[in-house]
């Protein structure tokens, strides 16, 4: 399947301040991840909210194109699937009925057995009978990575999905994601601060700024010592480790 993502000069914010200000992408083609990367405030939430549908769009374009065939407007909510930061804590549901509720809202046979493997390929079938609020919140993540992938979305939106989780679960999940991203031929957006993590299981990054986006490319065309002063104001060397940057702060 061939699917391609462009957004042009898009605009969204709360209330009446705006936090992307005429955000524009190349085309973000699928079958393999893109991290979107910016210090706090720069707009990386808003982005993969607004393009989740639970931000409204203040102006400009998101373009999806799935086999050729173009979605825009109220069709595009249909193709995306989206992970918070975290799941609400105070659900009196427990993990496998909340995977199970997400199953059933996009699969018309099996839901039950499409919960129940997919948990069990993220190693999470042993909380399955656990109610969501006693879970830890890195748990809540990951089970909220369940509910968007037993959805199969032609667009993925991950916000922040490693950020409770220790480093052999980032790994996992990342990789996990990444997998699936190139079997399914799906985008895959994840926001994320580890800067090496995206340039180690990223093909192509966005980096942005005051709501905008001010680099896009894979992570060699794009990390350099310049961009991680003006987007991070720190000093940095970068290395290179079998051909992908690894950043080393001075």
């Amino acid at each position: 399947m061939s699917i391609s993502l462009e957004i042009n000069n898009l605009r969204a914010g709360y209330g009446k301040r705006a936090i992307l200000d005429g955000l524009s992408t190349m085309p973000i083609d699928g079958g393999h991840l893109t991290g979107v990367l910016g210090p706090n405030a720069s707009g990386k939430s808003t982005l993969i909210k607004t393009l989740a549908g639970i931000n409204r769009v203040r102006g400009g374009s998101v373009e999806l194109s799935v086999d050729g065939q173009g979605v825009q407007g109220t069709e595009l909510r249909a193709h995306m699937g989206y992970v918070p930061q975290e799941l609400p804590s105070s659900a009196s549901i427990t993990a496998f009925e909340a995977v199970l509720i997400a199953a059933r809202r996009t699969r018309a046979t099996s839901p039950e057995h499409v919960a129940a493997d997919t948990m069990g390929a993220m190693g999470i079938g042993g909380f399955a009978g656990t109610n969501l609020a006693e879970l830890s919140g890195g748990q809540r993540q990951l089970v909220a990575v369940a509910q968007m992938l037993v959805g199969d979305p032609s667009v993925m939106l991950l916000d922040e999905p490693t950020s409770a989780l220790d480093l052999n679960r980032q790994i996992f999940l990342l990789d996990l994601v990444r997998e699936r991203v190139r079997f399914s031929g799906a985008v895959a957006l994840v926001a994320i601060h580890d800067i090496n993590l995206a340039t180690r299981f990223c093909e192509e990054l966005v980096v942005m700024k005051q709501g905008r986006v001010i680099a896009q490319g894979t992570p060699r065309e794009v990390i350099c010592p310049e961009l991680l002063d003006s987007v991070y104001g720190i000093n940095a060397r970068i290395l290179e480790d079998d051909g992908v940057p690894v950043v080393l702060p001075c």
